[in-house]
This record gives C-alpha cells, sequence and structure tokens, in this order.
C-alpha cells in the first residue's frame, strides 16, 4: 500500500479506498490520511508442504515434499528455499509433488511458491524443520541432568509449561503419548518425605551423582494421583554402528522407597524411531 495525503496519490491507482473504506471515483482528491492501493493483477499458486525425515544414522537429514496443486495465472510455479545459508530457486515446476533437499536433521528451511511472472503472488509456505531426535555416537556416555532446567512440582494432573522444555539442555524430552504424567527436575530432596533421594528427607539430600545437595536428578509422585500411571522420558538416539564389540550395558541410579513402587524400566527400541528409545517406564 502507498499512502496518498494531500491529494499526493499514486498515478498507477485504479481502485482508491479512503481510510474509512469508502471507495471514491478515480481521480478523486484523497482524505488527509487515506490510503490507496492497487490490487495485484495475478492469482496466486496453491501448495502445501510436508517433511519426510530420514533420520537413521548416518543419513540424519529430512527432505520437504512441496505438493503443488494450483499454478495460479502462470503456466509454471518455482519453489525458494533457504536453509540459513542464503536463498535457492529451483524450477520451473507444474502440478504435482516436488521434493527439495536433503538438509541437515535440526536445520530450520523456509520454503515459498513463486509465481511464474508475478512476484506479488508468490506464496509463502511457512518454516519446517526435521522431528528427528538428536544423535549421540561419542561413547562412554552419562547423563546427570546438571544441564537441565529445575521443573517442579511433579504432577499427573496438567502438563507444567517447563516440563515441555526443561530437559531440551541435555537433548532428553518428557513423551507426549503417556498423558498427562510428565517428570520433573528437582533437587536436594522431594515433596513427600522418605521418598528420595539419599535418606528420602524433604530437603538436604544429594543426588547420586555428582553427590551434593543441588544435584539435579528427575522425579515423579508415585502416590496419588500417580499411581497406576505410566511416565515416560525419552533419551537421544545411540548410535553405536562403530562398535566393534555389539554387546552394549545401560546402567542407571534410582531411589524407590515404600512398599508399592511399581516397576522401574529402561527400554531399548531398534530402530529407534517409532517411541525414540522409551527408557524410564514407572
Amino acid at each position: 500500500m502507498s499512502g496518498a495525503i494531500n491529494d499526493i496519490g499514486d498515478p498507477g491507482v485504479v481502485v482508491p479506498l479512503d481510510y474509512t473504506g469508502a471507495a471514491r471515483p478515480l481521480g478523486a482528491a484523497p482524505d488527509p490520511g487515506a490510503f490507496e492501493f492497487n490490487p495485484a493483477g495475478c492469482s496466486q499458486p496453491m501448495a502445501t508442504a510436508s517433511v519426510v525425515d530420514n533420520c537413521i544414522p548416518p543419513n540424519s537429514n529430512f527432505t520437504i515434499n512441496v505438493d503443488v496443486t494450483d499454478l495460479g495465472n502462470g503456466a509454471s510455479v518455482g519453489i525458494t528455499y533457504d536453509d540459513g545459508n542464503g536463498p535457492v530457486s529451483d524450477g520451473p515446476f507444474g502440478l504435482g509433488i516436488h521434493s527439495i533437499g536433503p538438509f541437515p536433521s535440526g536445520s530450520t528451511v523456509l520454503v515459498s511458491v513463486t509465481h511464474a511472472t508475478d512476484a506479488l503472488c508468490d506464496l509463502n509456505l511457512g518454516s519446517y524443520v526435521s522431528s528427528c531426535p538428536p544423535v549421540v555416537s561419542t561413547f562412554p556416555y552419562c547423563e546427570d541432568f546438571e544441564s537441565a532446567t529445575l521443573c517442579v512440582p511433579s504432577t499427573c494432573l496438567a502438563v507444567l509449561a517447563c516440563t515441555a522444555t526443561a530437559l531440551d539442555p541435555v537433548l532428553w524430552e518428557n513423551t507426549t503419548t503417556d498423558g498427562l504424567a510428565e517428570w520433573s527436575v528437582d533437587e536436594g530432596g522431594t515433596t513427600s518425605t522418605g521418598t528420595g533421594p539419599g535418606t528420602g528427607a524433604s530437603s538436604g539430600q544429594s543426588d547420586y551423582f555428582p553427590g551434593t545437595i543441588t544435584g539435579n536428578y528427575l522425579y515423579i509422585e508415585s502416590g496419588v494421583p500417580c499411581n497406576g500411571v505410566e511416565a515416560v522420558v525419552l533419551s537421544p538416539v545411540f548410535d553405536i554402528s562403530s562398535f566393534t564389540n555389539p554387546n552394549v550395558r545401560a546402567q542407571m541410579a534410582y531411589n524407590m522407597f515404600g512398599a508399592t513402587m511399581g516397576t522401574m524400566s529402561i527400554d531399548i527400541e531398534t530402530p529407534p524411531f517409532l517411541e525414540r528409545g522409551r527408557p524410564f517406564g514407572h
């Protein structure tokens, strides 16, 4: 839109509107503060896009399928994308699905479909990113959750805002497939006396590693209302393709005070991308 003030207008304008939205005869003086515009003389193409992950190492990448369903009033379209290294234009393309990429896992890619002759009718499809989980390939691996963000209280009734991001710094994740059960990140003792760590006191208790009262650990209540609930936290993917010995040992430290604590388990999945590991089922 171009501003037109005190009769200074755009000579190319064909549909003048004043600031109230009322049309005026072509050439009529605009009110002060009026805006005038020239509608585009093209029709926009139509398309959607979807991510296709290729997560299994050593690939760890993704492509984007762009499904062009309407060319607008052009004979073809182009596809422009930018993964942070500058825009790249490809085409021309007709109707149908067109694949771009691959892009490294973790990249954010901006995608637009360009009109054949008029940039005013380009279609911005937005940004796309892989859903591949992070991959660990350096061993031995040990996670003590010291870099995780403290997130309490433990709850099975509502998802705390912090549980969605508290484990991001350590590349772990609270799954969304187990309902409202979420693991919290705590330190020093829990709100329920006798549940751990250390002696089970509610404060001043050291974690297993690094063994300090400010050491972080994952925590969830096992009593009401969480009794009978399964809470799942997902680890990164472990790429052990470089191992010469196929035997892998997984070890964890835990506190489970009480007579009816249920079970805690480490579930290992291969290939790892259906539920991404599923360790720590409570």
